[in-house]
């Protein structure tokens, strides 16, 4: 099956009418309402879906600049267009079309040397291990911990098909790029540190970015009461509180003489705010 993938014709005309198919399709997907937060509208908000085009265009050509280029055209025709078909159905507006564009505009000019990259990876066996490594990084360390974090924090099946998708996309690439069994253990063990690596990295920004403090003034403090779902800590005259999900949590300190401060630990959209209570 394999070497079938590898043996398209990839024509112009087919890559034209690729572009024109990923396009309207992903635009469809996204105006449809039952689809929005679903795995499958992750095609038009997020990248990793876009690996399998761009890879299956690059290694069915037959020179590195054919490669370049027909994967750069792809993304030229396909990724204004699932936003300018958007346009007359929804209340996207010229300028969201700009401020949405310009991010998958660089992309698509990186796609000349990707498409370059793609090529040399069926060519020689050193870069097909590292174009897979580099896959594997991207879709691991961008796409796949904030989709795993939405399964484990909505509840299954939230974002299931996504994970699975990139799981299956991963030994894809990883199976067409190294061809030697070896090498093919090396992207496998890669794959899996990244994946892990990916996931830890993604904790620790959390905890990061859902933990805040405020000062308390002197005195020794001690946490009295903390809803469930948050963690309080008080030290050096600070509070310290963190969620993991949304919600208004209360979180009540008390100090040897046996004063109560009462604080409220707002987490809303990944916006954290502390208010101390009257």
């Amino acid at each position: 099956m394999l070497e079938k993938i590898k043996n398209i014709k990839m024509t112009w005309l087919k890559v034209i009418i690729m572009a024109l198919a990923f396009g309207a399709g992903t635009a469809a997907i996204a105006l449809i309402p039952i689809f929005k937060g679903t795995s499958i509208y992750n095609i038009a908000v997020c990248f990793e879906f876009w690996f399998i085009p761009a890879v299956l265009i690059g290694i069915n050509c037959k020179k590195p600049l054919e490669a370049a280029l027909k994967v750069f055209v792809f993304f030229l025709i396909s990724q204004p267009l699932v936003y300018l078909i958007q346009m007359p159905f929804s209340t996207l507006s010229a300028g969201d079309f700009l401020n949405y564009y310009k991010y998958w505009l660089v992309w698509t000019f990186l796609m000349l040397p990707g498409g370059v990259m793609v090529w040399l990876g069926t060519k020689k066996s050193w870069i097909g291990l590292l174009d897979a490594v580099v896959a594997s990084a991207f879709l691991f360390f961008i796409e796949f911990p904030n989709h795993f974090s939405t399964l484990l924090k909505d509840g299954f099946p939230n974002q299931l098909l996504a994970c699975i998708f990139i799981l299956v996309e991963v030994v894809f690439i990883i199976l067409i790029f190294a061809k030697e069994a070896k090498l093919r253990v090396i992207a496998f063990i890669c794959a899996v540190l990244l994946c892990f690596g990916g996931l830890y990295v993604n904790k620790a920004h959390t905890l990061k970015t859902h933990t805040s403090s405020c000062n308390i003034g002197e005195g020794e403090y001690t946490v009295s009461y903390c809803d469930d779902g948050a963690e309080a800590t008080v030290e050096g005259g600070k509070l310290t509180i963190f969620a993991k999900d949304d919600g208004n949590y209360s979180v009540k300190i008390k100090n040897t003489n046996g004063e109560e401060l009462s604080f409220n630990y707002i987490l809303k959209n990944d916006v954290v705010e502390i208010i101390e209570d009257e």
